[in-house]
């Protein structure tokens, strides 16, 4: 899978961040352009006048090698930067006294390229302020080598797996203008510019602007998926898109493409607003079929809205203010695949899932496709050469075994006499079982295929599996006759391989998916994972006996709808099932509003209290504990929400998707005045609930009666809070470690009582 960055030196750290975090195996192609001028990247290109500017190409392979291996002593190296007079021997002396383990290579590259830099000539005219270590090393290298090549040394040198890509070798200087005519003489100078009274409206290059490398012409075509990315607009990334050729590479590029738009104004784009920004991009790079990564969690000025442009609206997207990459990750991979999710997968095994050179990503791969609620292995491997799987169906040996048990069609077995007819021909041939005859290894498998097909009886086929592998079948075994035999072929599967090994055709309804290699399979195994909905439980259990009606308080009516069934139609889309846990108290109420609806996704179940003694639950606490209790086939986290509650949006539970992780309870709150109940806050950590009754405050983060919790969690901690009166569901807060809370910009209204409901008219 071909992931291309085009970025700066820092723009796109969180992006490469969140990308390492979901696949730390997958390498990515980054495309930089060497327009930089500042510190002493700027001394080094006037010093040395057809050098590029080191600093972006630099930071990216550092972050990397941060990303791979830790901020130790070699990192700490690697990312000085030094004062100095006279040097050359306080570097060596720092390189030597460095612990680098068993990478004495490293060690004697640095020192001899550090030494070769010193003996230049041109090194001596330098003054040595505020300069990065690594920097003299490129230098060094690129005496002899364009930057393509040195980066290609320095990824070497480092253990990198990252690919650096330049727009262009040309040594240009950059240069830009102002709404009031000024001209800005170099790159610095834009990074820089923040002018409250002016604005930078275009830039240009000291002579003609530059062509489009070759090599990263064909990168653009071949890549899957493209990432413009946020940064110093018009200095790291405006140049690159105005390289000749590239506008119209991109074009013709079938990549998946993504802009993320900053989310808060660096100096250079001060008083552009987020459509004006989009606008000037719109000039070099054609938004026509990239989608603008946003979220409403950045600078609002900043924040776009012209129709004319393909949005991606993130939830949370924005942390401290900064892009959470991770998150980016997920939304540009669901756009990426959002063609292949389906209710039921099917995976070929070799070089799809597996594939001997990637050991570790194919036993991941078998061990996140475990985790599909439904999914089926179909390989012509036999099954004794896969990895265990415990599981998974799995349809193996020319797909006519099923689980290593169950033969699907006896009439492809070969007999006996067919057998030794062929061991006649090939005698080192191996019989699978009956169900093949396989060749291995073969390395030129065409030419003995073609010899094969003369001196074999047509009754078989000769197909290729793996990499090295003939079998011979009986004819009309194959894994598109097992399709269509058990139905396969409809559009509620997705097949997922890395050949057409089926004869797919754009007639057949199956969604079909060919990946590159294991690694994009983990891609989209993970993407899968990653949009997991989890069941939700409208808790209606209590008796509302301050509402002064006989029937459940959820049953009432705003705006001409019942509030239960516009709960039920706004969280339908974004839950997996809906689960409404009322009383037996209404069981009768419940079941009449049941029998006049009919949905798809949702079960009414119905509890008393646990010890028996009446017929509604003692608190919110006992309903889920016996819905807990009830359902084991619950998904791993499950949302919960009072029932009495008008939410505003139902974004709040694609919020909490994006706020799921590393907490085992997560609580969406505001900050309000007089709050009902709040979160009570240990630093950071919270610590319990609190509530109006027992310890009222002037403002406090209040719940939004809806929370996201890890059932296994919840289930071992809800006996802890059981008491004789009540069990309140939001005492096991101070009792379960990992417990987190955030601010949502998507508010909710409760009511207890009909002057409260009354003052619920305002919602939408």
């Amino acid at each position: 899978m071909i992931i291309t960055i085009l970025c700066g030196g820092s723009g796109s750290s969180a992006i490469q961040k969140g990308l390492h975090t979901i696949c730390p195996h997958l390498p990515i192609h980054l495309l930089i352009n060497g327009y930089d001028d500042g510190k002493s990247t700027g001394v080094l290109r006037k010093v040395f006048p057809n050098t590029l500017g080191i600093s972006d190409f630099r930071k990216n392979q550092l972050l990397e090698y941060k990303l791979l291996y830790g901020d130790g002593p070699i990192y700490k190296l690697l990312n000085h930067r030094f004062t100095e007079e006279q040097p050359c021997e306080i570097i060596l002396s720092r390189i030597r006294a460095t612990d680098f383990g068993t990478q004495e290579s490293l060690k004697n590259f640095l020192i001899d390229h550090t030494t070769s830099f010193f003996q230049l000539e041109a090194s001596k005219q330098i003054v040595y302020e505020d300069f990065s270590f690594m920097n003299i090393i490129y230098c060094s290298l690129l005496n002899d080598n364009n930057m393509n090549t040195v980066c290609e040394i320095i990824k070497k040198e480092l253990g990198l797996q990252n690919t650096i890509y330049v727009n262009s070798n040309e040594c240009l200087i950059l240069k830009g203008v102002t709404k009031k005519g000024r001209r800005l003489e170099n790159e610095a100078s834009i990074v820089d510019f923040n002018d409250p009274a002016d604005q930078i409206v275009d830039i240009y290059f000291d002579k003609e602007p530059p062509m489009l490398d070759d090599n990263t012409k064909k990168l653009l075509l071949r890549s899957d998926i493209i990432v413009f990315s946020c940064g110093t607009q018009f200095s790291s990334l405006i140049p690159t898109y105005k390289t000749r050729q590239f506008k119209e590479t991109i074009q013709r590029s079938k990549a998946s493409k993504f802009l993320v738009l900053n989310c808060d104004y660096d100096k250079d784009i001060i008083h552009y607003s987020g459509n004006e920004l989009l606008d000037k991009i719109n000039e070099s790079l054609p938004l026509d079929d990239v989608q603008i990564m946003i979220s409403k969690g950045m600078n609002q000025a900043l924040y776009p809205t012209d129709p004319k442009y393909n949005y991606i609206d993130v939830p949370q997207l924005i942390r401290q203010n900064h892009h959470d990459g991770f998150l980016l990750w997920k939304y540009i991979f669901n756009h990426h695949f959002r063609m292949y999710y389906n209710h039921h997968y099917l995976f070929d095994y070799d070089y799809t899932l597996f594939d001997k050179d990637f050991m570790n990503i194919s036993i991941e791969n078998i061990e996140l496709l475990k985790q599909l609620p439904h999914k089926t292995i179909i390989t012509n491997n036999c099954y004794s050469n896969l990895l265990p799987i415990d599981g998974i169906n799995v349809y193996s040996n020319i797909s006519n075994l099923y689980n290593n048990k169950e033969v699907v069609d006896k009439s492809y077995l070969f007999r006996d006499d067919e057998i030794e007819e062929i061991r006649k021909i090939l005698p080192s041939c191996t019989n699978r079982n009956y169900l093949s005859i396989s060749i291995k290894p073969v390395w030129n498998r065409e030419e003995r295929i073609a010899e094969l097909r003369s001196a074999v009886d047509n009754r078989y086929d000769i197909i290729k599996t793996g990499k090295t592998t003939i079998e011979i079948t009986k004819k009309g075994a194959s894994k598109r006759n097992l399709l269509i035999n058990k139905q396969f072929l409809q559009d509620k599967y997705t097949y997922i391989t890395d050949i057409n090994d089926i004869h797919y055709t754009a007639e057949d309804k199956i969604r079909y998916l060919q990946v590159s290699s294991v690694h994009m399979t983990n891609v989209f195994l993970k993407s899968i994972i990653m949009r997991e909905k989890y069941d939700a439980c409208i808790v209606v259990g209590g008796i509302n006996q301050r509402m002064e009606i006989d029937y459940p308080k959820c049953l009432v009516q705003v705006k001409n709808e019942i509030v239960l069934d516009r709960m039920i139609r706004m969280i339908t889309p974004h839950v997996n099932r809906i689960f409404v846990c009322g009383s037996n108290y209404y069981k009768e109420k419940f079941q009449e509003f049941d029998r006049s609806h009919r949905y798809d996704s949702v079960t009414f179940l119905y509890f008393g209290s646990i010890d028996g003694s009446q017929t509604y639950p003692k608190g919110n606490g006992e309903t889920i504990d016996q819905w807990l209790k009830t359902r084991t086939d619950l998904t791993r986290k499950v949302f919960i929400m009072w029932g009495d509650v008008l939410l505003s949006d139902p974004m709040i539970l694609e919020e909490m998707y994006n706020r799921q992780y590393d907490t085992d309870f997560l609580i969406p709150t505001i900050y309000e005045p007089d709050p009902y109940a709040y979160v009570v806050l240990e630093g950071t950590r919270v610590k319990k609930m609190e509530y109006k009754r027992n310890v009222p405050v002037k403002e406090g983060y209040h719940d939004q009666c809806v929370f996201l919790c890890d059932r296994m969690r919840l289930q071992e901690t809800l006996p802890q809070i059981k008491r004789a009166n009540e069990m309140n569901l939001l005492d096991v807060v101070e009792h379960i470690e990992n417990v987190t809370y955030y601010e949502t910009i998507y508010g909710v209204k409760s009511f207890n009582t009909k002057e409260e409901l009354e003052r619920t008219s305002d919602i939408k």
